[in-house]
């Protein structure tokens, strides 16, 4: 689905001319997909103060189990268009998605609730990059 047909859909906007609230959802969700919920399966036009359950869609989650750091995350596989990398940093400059595993907890439908892990070095940043 690209961004306006799901900006229509969940907006109920016949198109981005129609509101004057427009600069307020290309705030929310513009056609970067990893500056909105489209990618993660939210409404661009609410506010999400959620972590995603694994049932309904929220924000990543992420934990810690012993020395590995996860972060949850939703995918929806019939967007073709989006790609999700999990990444992590020791210094916040370089990135990398080497040593990073990822595990299905579920699907429903086309939506993949994924964990993905990394063993805790020193220190360590994780973070999920969703590109178009």
């Amino acid at each position: 689905m690209s961004y306006e047909s799901f900006r229509v859909q969940e907006s109920g906007l016949a198109s981005t001319q129609d509101s004057k609230l427009e600069p307020e959802l290309a705030r929310f969700a513009g056609k970067d997909p990893g500056a909105n919920g489209n990618a993660l399966g939210l409404n661009p036009n609410l506010p999400c103060t959620s972590y995603t359950d694994g049932a309904n869609p929220g924000l990543p989650l992420l934990g810690t189990e012993g020395p590995v750091l996860t972060l949850t995350y939703q995918r929806d596989t019939a967007k073709t268009d989006i790609t999700y990398v999990i990444e992590t940093s020791t210094d916040l400059m370089s990135w990398s998605s080497s040593g990073v595993t990822e595990q299905i907890l579920s699907t429903n439908g086309t939506v993949q609730t994924v964990k993905a892990s990394v063993t805790v070095k020193p220190k360590v940043f994780m973070r999920l990059r969703v590109t178009e």
